[in-house]
């Protein structure tokens, strides 16, 4: 699954870079195809989500199914939203993009029963692949659309910037009590202890302490 979401990122970021080429697509045109492709990666994401809250060993750790719920309702709002603007601007969702770039999606939708034997932290991991991508596009989306002077566009596109940022921290956060269960039985401290030193750790890797030295307590070392 990584190697597949390391694809996301290298096949996504390249195709949308490479529509946004004005040599090669300008104005109305690059909104449109941006926002189709924006569309395709949120009906991915509410797929899988769908699929992966059916599974067994998700539905075994509630903190996963609360964040994947989440996840959820957040891309069936961006999915309605997008629909109205792919609409409103006459585009449609690229089909090359959907069959490259998301095929780590694709898969996870077509193939969601092997996560009963994968473990969750891994599934939570791969949308934290997934959602980095996505929060960056939507920030590339904003920017086009304010290029080209779409104001309705721009502001959906910010509002979903912000939307997915949340999700980011809250992954992070959750990824270590996930880990921390997973591996339960061979653990010599208590997976509440552990998962509460990592959250801790999380948490001041992210502050904006840390952000604003950009070398974190390095220089103290």
């Amino acid at each position: 699954m990584l190697r597949l979401g390391m694809r996301l990122l290298q096949t996504g970021s390249a195709d949308i870079t490479s529509r946004l080429q004005l040599g090669d697509m300008k104005g109305e045109n690059a909104v449109r195809a941006y926002t189709g492709d924006m569309l395709a990666v949120e009906r991915h994401i509410l797929a899988t989500a769908e699929k992966q809250l059916l599974s067994q060993s998700v539905k075994e750790q509630p903190v996963a199914v609360d964040l994947i719920t989440k996840i959820k309702e957040v891309a069936e709002r961006h999915v309605e939203a997008l629909e109205q603007e792919v609409m409103r601007t006459g585009g449609t969702v690229s089909s090359g993009f959907k069959a490259s770039a998301l095929s780590f999606l694709s898969m996870g939708v077509e193939k969601w029963q092997a996560l009963r034997t994968e473990r969750v932290s891994k599934v939570l991991r791969d949308y934290y692949t997934v959602l980095s991508l996505t929060s960056v596009s939507y920030s590339m989306l904003e920017t086009t659309a304010l290029v080209f002077r779409d104001a309705m566009l721009a502001e959906v596109a910010a509002r979903h910037m912000k939307d997915v940022t949340p999700l980011l921290t809250e992954i992070s956060e959750v990824i270590p009590v996930v880990t921390a269960r997973d591996y339960k039985a061979h653990a010599q401290f208590s997976d509440e202890e552990v998962s509460e030193q990592v959250v801790r750790d999380v948490r001041e890797a992210w502050s904006s302490e840390a952000i604003h030295t950009g070398h974190g307590h390095a220089e103290a070392a």
